[in-house]
């Protein structure tokens, strides 16, 4: 299908496009205007007469899949070949919310897109034998029986039919302007279009529930809350100076090891290095720093809004390409100087640097791309107006709604925690504020005590970005809300009394430090939280603190009557927009509804006869004549209401369906994980690598207390072993840890049937014998089998794990026949139900007489070598237990 004359993305505005009957254009101030053009023939009456020919149902049944196109298009305003195209692709997943049935599709810049359907569209749908006609093939029918079958009451005039289905669709779009408001007019001609909610928000408007994503089939990576945290509050209250080690560091850990065995060890990795570096980061107080570190993170974990999650080999060249030509061009700034201009400016310039390869510039602007989204959500900066690389354009404005309900069910929970707890009051307040007003988060940052007037009716909130606070967006941004929900106005009061309470003057910042009245108290992690809450009432990953801004404008405006400018004008001041078609367009989403009706103000004053209904419903004659006899009323709405009513009992799918929901659950606090030996293992494997103990700690996750236990059973087995024999007394030095070398071996083949059996066992006391064995047997690097009945347990270990006979190798400085081998061998057939391999030595010094070990069963045959340093991975996995049962074992 070829694209449409008027198509805006091949026809730039204030260019008249070649055979379009109407023009489009901007002025000085942006206002969009919209004129006829000079050459075109008046098409205002070819939309009624191809609606009344459709109603008629001679040349086509509302059966055929050509009447259901002509449907769309005249009924239902699809008018653009783009539109079209994507609209009839989703023909058959329509559902209906509601009273209202709605067809959505995604558009190519991934716009939502949705109209609610016409009574006349409906009950062709439900006619149709199949929706899976190839539209080419539909639009060959629909212009072979427009030329030769519509309005053959006009036959004996000179009648003029479009010749190709682009002029139809452009005749259409000409009627139309006459009959729809601007906006609405712009959106569906395909100059301006408005961004409709997906259909997961309406479902969870209708079920009231939050939607259950499906963990296993999105590989998204756990969160570190607490490092999160932290660095969101670092970056409110960092500077922009040094940096440049800190930037290093990030480029180390986002490099894959192909040692590793798939991407998502890669991913744990890489994110299990850059929250070891959030402590540095907070205290280093660089804010662009800080920013690139946390978009490395959420790089990592999440992926970006186009791939999600990415390959640890695309997550290295983006790093590469834009970390240090970011940070080059923010560390001079300021976090509240950035705004579209500056950003567009220091993307061009790293576009434009040389060192960037030809071949490497797309992927450096995808990097950047993946850069912005990231900081709209962080720094709530303007979207980008144009697409950085031809190859990839701007995706659309998130349109997700909350709704009230979810927003009341936080302040619920809110309220049922500690009054104490200053940071989740101050949450609840700023929640508040979101609600009751159409802000951006920052500007909660920017109202001052003296700014807050409390009246009967509303609260008056004054955004006043003073030098104090920091620049304001623009100077838009100096404005004054107005909060009439009277739980908003109760919050925002009990807060500003408490302000009061804390001595804080009235040119102090209302969410300010008590200690630091001129700096906003935990900023970063009071947005941080409102995200997770908001993820947690709504169940949609994808939503963020600025929905609350299209939330508030969106039901706002579906609240007011279609003509209600002044009210219009009044959000738009309020939300801060110099114009009110920027709130229109960008900011308001539900608009499916106020173009319905006024298409159907037209389409009800159209003639619908008896016949006619009956023929589009399939009812036998006279069903209407009956109900215009009893009500007495205008037969064409009595047609009308008839076949609206038909279209209502058509069984159709709900918007609900084949979507998963859960009542919501509030955010957990972060949590300690449960003691494991899996848990165990992976802290003392951090220690070998010579890892401090705050790196530990933000790698698995632990608690103070928890690190204090373990580190308390390390030092208990320095103390035991000291003074024993000169290899223990080397490895309980204070500076190293007990077979810190064997952790690099646990994963050798020998060693596996034991790691799987301990890290299947529930309980520590299943393992206590072992450990206690394993210390009676411990001589240097080897397992003496001087006491073979204390070896017994673990032996039994052993061979519980999968070991067979002849994988046990049992060297000896004696005799063959001395009682102390022939006792060790007696007990190893008992036990394992074979006899072990027996090799003899030459005596060494520093080795028992018998000694166990162990070899691999791929080299069965070959006589073991190196005995001492294979053992020491046995000693890492034993060592490990050990302290799993030091640290848990008492533990009810």
């Amino acid at each position: 299908m070829k694209p449409s004359s008027f198509d805006p993305v091949a026809t730039p505005l204030r260019t008249r496009a070649p055979r379009a009957s109407h023009r489009a254009y901007r002025d000085r101030t942006g206002r969009l205007h919209y004129g006829m053009d000079a050459d075109a023939k008046d098409c205002g009456s070819w939309l009624t007469r191809c609606r009344q020919w459709l109603l008629r149902c001679e040349s086509l049944r509302p059966d055929e899949p050509a009447f259901l196109l002509l449907s769309l298009i005249t009924f239902d305003a699809i008018a653009t070949p783009a539109d079209l195209d994507a609209a009839w692709d989703a023909v058959p997943r329509i559902y209906r919310d509601g009273e209202t049935v709605c067809l959505e599709w995604c558009s190519a810049d991934g716009r939502q897109d949705r109209r609610v359907l016409s009574a006349v569209t409906v009950l062709s749908w439900s006619a149709q034998a199949s929706h899976e006609t190839r539209l080419a093939t539909v639009i060959d029918t629909v212009m072979s029986r427009v030329r030769f079958g519509i309005d053959p009451s006009l036959q004996r005039l000179p009648t003029e039919v479009p010749s190709s289905f682009d002029q139809l669709l452009d005749w259409v779009r000409h009627a139309l302007l006459t009959a729809l408001s601007g906006d609405l007019f712009a959106h569906v001609s395909g100059v301006d279009p408005l961004t409709a909610v997906p259909r997961s928000c309406l479902a969870r408007r209708r079920r009231q529930l939050a939607l259950r994503m499906d963990e296993a089939a999105v590989d998204v990576l756990p969160e570190h809350a607490d490092s999160t945290m932290v660095l969101m509050d670092a970056m409110q209250r960092g500077d922009s100076e040094g940096g440049a080690q800190l930037i290093e560091q990030i480029r180390e850990a986002c490099r894959p090891n192909p040692d590793e065995p798939n991407v998502v060890a890669q991913r744990r990795r890489m994110l299990t290095d850059l929250h070891v570096l959030a402590a540095p980061a907070a205290a280093a107080n660089q804010w662009a720093a800080v920013l690139l570190l946390l978009w490395a993170v959420d790089l990592v974990r999440r992926g970006t809004r186009r791939k999600r999650p990415l390959s640890p080999y695309t997550i290295e060249p983006y790093i590469h390409l834009a970390l240090g030509r970011l940070w080059n061009a923010l560390r001079g700034l300021r976090a509240d100087e950035l705004d579209q201009l500056d950003l567009w400016r220091v993307y061009e310039q790293i576009l434009a640097d040389p060192g960037i390869e030809p071949s490497q510039r797309g992927k450096a602007a995808a990097a950047l791309t993946a850069f912005h989204e990231f900081a709209e959500t962080v720094l709530d900066v303007p979207r980008l107006a144009h697409a950085l690389d031809a190859d990839m354009p701007v995706l659309a404005p998130r349109a997700n709604v909350v709704w009230p309900h979810e927003l009341h069910w936080m302040l619920d929970r809110l309220a049922d925690t500690s009054p104490d707890d200053r940071l989740v009051r101050q949450l609840e307040v700023v929640v508040a504020l979101l609600m009751g007003a159409c802000v951006r988060i920052q500007d909660a940052w920017h109202v001052h005590v003296f700014g807050v007037q409390i009246f009967d009716e509303e609260v008056v909130v004054a955004i006043d970005p003073l030098r104090s606070a920091g620049s304001g967006k623009s100077a838009c941004a100096r404005r004054q809300v107005e909060i009439h929900d009277p739980r908003c106005r109760a919050l925002l009061s009990r807060w500003h009394e408490r302000r009061l309470a804390e001595g804080a003057l009235p040119r102090d910042l209302l969410f300010g430090d008590p200690g630091e009245p001129r700096r906003a108290w935990r900023a970063g992690a009071t947005e941080l939280l409102l995200n997770r809450w908001l993820k947690a009432a709504t169940g949609d990953a994808e939503i963020g603190t600025h929905a609350l801004r299209h939330s508030f404008a969106t039901i706002a405006r579906a609240a007011m009557v279609d003509g209600d400018q002044r009210k219009l004008d009044r959000m738009s001041t309020q939300a801060g927009h110099a114009a009110t078609r920027t709130t229109l367009t960008n900011y308001v989403h539900l608009f499916e509804l106020p173009l319905r009706r006024q298409l159907d103000q037209a389409i009800h004053a159209l003639r619908m006869t008896e016949a006619q209904a009956c023929r589009l419903s399939a009812t036998r004659p006279g069903w209407i004549r009956k109900r215009r006899q009893r009500s007495a009323s205008d037969p064409v709405r009595v047609a009308w209401a008839a076949i609206e009513e038909r279209a209502a009992r058509v069984d159709i799918p709900d918007v609900a369906s084949e979507l998963v929901f859960q009542s919501p659950r509030a955010p957990e606090t972060a949590k300690s994980p449960a003691w494991s030996f899996e848990l165990v293992l992976q802290c003392l494997a951090d220690l070998a690598q010579d890892r401090s103990a705050d790196q530990v700690r933000l790698r698995r996750g632990i608690s103070i207390e928890q690190w204090h236990s373990i580190d308390a059973a390390v030092r208990s087995w320095r103390e035991a072993q000291r003074g024993g024999s000169p290899y223990l007394a080397e490895n309980v030095a204070d500076n190293h840890l007990p077979f810190g070398e064997g952790f690099a071996r646990i994963n050798h083949e020998k060693w596996r049937p034991l790691l799987a059996t301990l890290r299947q066992t529930t309980h520590p006391d299943k393992v206590r014998p072992v450990c206690d064995a394993w210390r009676h047997l411990l001589r240097g690097r080897y397992l003496s089998l001087a006491g073979v009945a204390t070896a017994l347990p673990l032996l039994q270990w052993l061979a519980d794990s999968g070991v067979r006979p002849e994988q046990l190798v049992v060297l000896h400085q004696t005799a063959h026949e001395d009682s102390a081998l022939d006792a060790a061998l007696e007990a190893i057939e008992a036990v394992v139900g074979g006899l072990p391999c027996v090799h003899a030595e030459r005596p060494r010094r520093g080795r028992p007489p018998v000694y166990l070990t162990l070899r691999c069963a791929r080299v069965i045959g070959n006589k073991p070598s190196n005995a001492g340093l294979s053992m020491t991975g046995l000693h890492a996995l034993l060592f490990s237990a050990w302290v799993w049962v030091e640290v848990f074992g008492d533990r009810p």
